[in-house]
């Protein structure tokens, strides 16, 4: 198999390139030439030899890379994917780096399958969990994005679970597979949803030690309406899966309590789970829902609604317009992270995503309609263990591409960005991150404090299409890593805490 050129990795503190980082020490690799056409990375771990493993995915597959504590290449592997063959999702647990991909051979055949790294005897295997057959233009994994909702691991990391639809023409139905992460075997295979007449679905799954799985998301009384006379038109399911039982709650809604979507944050007794909720309609935000349930028998210990904090419209619309605009629904975000700290802190993140219709002249050639992705505002909100709202803000910007990462480190909320090389003041004093015209771009960290105080620190001034992707690199055991978007001469940046 073919092999990347041997990284060597310099400080480039202080150089023209960065500026000084409060908060991290840079690092970033000689440029090599990209054989594999790495574009995203996977997975990042950390030995407790402090090596760093890397899987990384490209055009020409999959490559795994052992890098040392000071950042010198120790091993590499490739491995060529099938042509329709993508990352879905991945684990570490002890010697072990499994990353899961789908396999698409026709248009109803799918495959899960395994890559396994043992990065201590530097040996690869290859492992094929599980085939499945669907209709014509469906869906073996529903509600895929930045996070995903069909994946779910142990907290010892010992066992992992796996849900997939099974939806057909006449009847809805939807699986999980519980499997034994050392030896890849199946435990055993659950129905956990099946109903010829309501529709469902899945927000968020998670497993304990015990195997117990914990599948959240809504059932639709009536077709797949949202709405029924202004009502919602579903309730709120959670459903525990174990080996020999399969128990059911529901949660039932406000008539002013409209849904989206919800994540589960896990506890040693309890499930707390996070999202947004609207007056009006699902997918527009009037504020924050919070559920405590018990893991136990499913109870629910209780339900809590927060507003919006004011900051939040004082940071988009500027503090005269914010009154006014305290009482609507902002729409288009999606919450896309809910990290927690060691106190038990969770941090909230939404990002503004919407289409437009542009029109592009040619001249007296005429011209043609274009869409244009727009992925603007970014929401944060802190609340403490209760649930209760202790800080909100907005990151003012604007771009046409998902651009974001997020992460907290010593209790402070990393943002990390590209955008234009000079953050715009405006004169009321709010911050506005945008690419001027005929600007250069550059790569921007905004920290938040436990407190909610905003600071923004510029990393790194971007060069052409030599710039980093923070939306697909990856943050663990305080180091972020992430390769830049140049498809001839490719680098790594690692940024790790001081």
């Amino acid at each position: 198999m073919r092999r990347t050129s041997i990284l060597l990795f310099t400080m480039l503190i202080g150089s023209g390139c960065f500026s000084q980082s409060s908060y991290f020490e840079i690092k970033e690799s000689e440029s090599f030439k990209d054989v594999h056409k790495l574009g995203a990375v996977e997975a990042v771990y950390t030995t407790p030899e402090e090596d760093i493993v890397i899987a990384s995915t490209g055009k020409k597959g999959l490559v795994f890379e052992i890098l040392n504590s000071n950042a010198e290449k120790l091993f590499t592997k490739s491995i060529a994917l099938e042509k329709k063959e993508q990352v879905v999702d991945y684990i570490q647990h002890g010697d072990f780096l499994k990353i899961f991909t789908l396999l698409k051979p026709s248009k109803t055949e799918r495959e899960v399958r395994c890559h396994i790294l043992n990065w201590n005897s530097r040996t690869y295997e290859f492992v094929s969990l599980f085939k499945s057959t669907v209709e014509k233009k469906r869906r073996l994994f529903s509600g895929q994005n930045k996070r995903q909702t069909n994946w779910a691991v142990s907290p010892d990391g010992k066992l992992f679970a796996i849900a997939t639809d099974n939806i057909k023409r006449n009847s809805n139905s939807y699986d999980v597979r519980l499997y034994d992460a050392d030896s890849m075997t199946l435990i055993h295979k659950k129905t956990y949803f099946e109903n010829q007449e309501k529709f469902f679905r899945s927000f968020d799954m998670t497993i304990d030690n015990n195997g117990n799985i914990y599948a959240l998301g809504k059932e639709y009384q009536d077709g797949k309406r949202e709405q029924d006379n202004g009502k919602p038109n579903y309730v709120i399911t959670i459903t525990k899966i174990s080996k020999d039982a399969l128990t059911t709650a529901k949660i039932d809604l406000d008539d002013n309590n409209h849904i989206a979507d919800l994540i589960i944050i896990e506890k040693e007794k309890e499930l707390h789970l996070y999202g947004f909720y609207s007056e009006k309609k699902a997918g527009k935000i009037s504020g924050l829902n919070k559920f405590q349930v018990s893991k136990k028998d499913l109870a629910i210990i209780s339900k809590r609604k927060s507003k919006l904090p004011e900051e939040i419209f004082k940071d988009i619309y500027n503090e005269n317009k914010a009154d006014r605009n305290k009482n609507k629904d902002l729409n288009n975000y999606y919450l896309d992270f809910v990290l927690e700290d060691e106190n038990g802190n969770v941090t909230l993140l939404a990002e503004q995503f919407f289409i437009t219709q542009v029109y592009v002249s040619n001249g007296q050639a005429g011209g043609y309609w274009t869409t244009v992705p727009n992925y603007n505002n970014i929401l944060v909100l802190n609340l403490n263990n209760d649930g209760e709202v202790v800080w909100g803000r907005s990151i003012l910007k604007i771009s046409t591409a998902p651009s974001y990462n997020a992460f907290v480190l010593d209790q402070n909320l990393h943002v990390f960005f590209n955008t234009g090389k000079s953050l715009r003041k405006k004169k009321d004093g709010r911050v506005k991150a945008k690419v001027g015209f005929l600007e250069g771009t550059a790569l921007y960290n905004y920290i938040y404090t436990k407190e909610g105080e905003v600071s923004q620190e510029k990393i790194r001034d971007n060069r052409g299409r030599d710039f980093y992707l923070p939306y697909l690199g990856s943050f663990q055991n305080d180091k972020f890593i992430m390769l830049n978007n140049s498809n001839g001469s490719k680098k790594v940046m690692i940024l790790e805490a001081k």
